[in-house]
């Protein structure tokens, strides 16, 4: 019975007591959160994804895209869109007399007609002439999801590139 404090229960007149709640439950998922897989083979094999390279022929440029966007990686498949049309600007910047878009290598898929129609759309703002070069699937592709008719589809390179060369058809006069 020394001088150790005894706790009775009793407070120094206007202390508060102030206790923590007790801890509510977590609700149950209904169902499990999606994991993402890290396994080896998962890394191993990292997502295929489109690339796109240009080249001057002359005065004519040509965008290559080989692959595919994978749309089961959305941010590399975004930061590609972001490459590939940095690269279109600086390249209609230097004021080309045409484009060209080789496909050959790319796989055709709705998104890659996407990616067509935002570099379509710089060069018309740059009214620099854009024709494409792709194999019959890609053709078929664009008529599947009618917009065939905004591009002129070149079975080669060189079909497209003597098409850039020709001059265009005159315009019908108006009455």
């Amino acid at each position: 019975m020394g001088s150790e404090p005894h706790d009775h229960g009793l407070q120094p007149k206007g202390a508060v007591s102030v206790s923590a709640p007790a801890p509510m439950p977590l609700p149950s998922l209904s169902r499990p959160l999606p994991s993402v897989s890290r396994s080896p083979s998962t890394l191993a094999h990292p997502p295929v994804t489109l690339t796109a390279s240009t080249r001057r022929l002359d005065d004519v440029v040509i965008l290559s895209l080989t692959g595919r966007l994978d749309t089961q990686h959305p941010l590399v498949a975004g930061q590609c869109v972001e490459r590939t049309l940095g690269q279109i600007d600086a390249c209609l910047a230097e004021r080309p007399r045409g484009v060209i878009v080789d496909l050959w290598d790319a796989e055709p898929t709705r998104f890659v007609v996407a990616l067509l129609g935002l570099v379509r759309r710089r060069a018309e703002r740059w009214k620099t002439p854009l024709v494409l070069a792709a194999p019959e699937g890609c053709r078929d592709l664009l008529e599947e999801v009618q917009v065939a008719s905004l591009y002129a589809v070149h079975p080669s390179l060189d079909s497209a590139l003597d098409a850039l060369a020709a001059p265009p058809p005159p315009r019908p006069r108006g009455r």
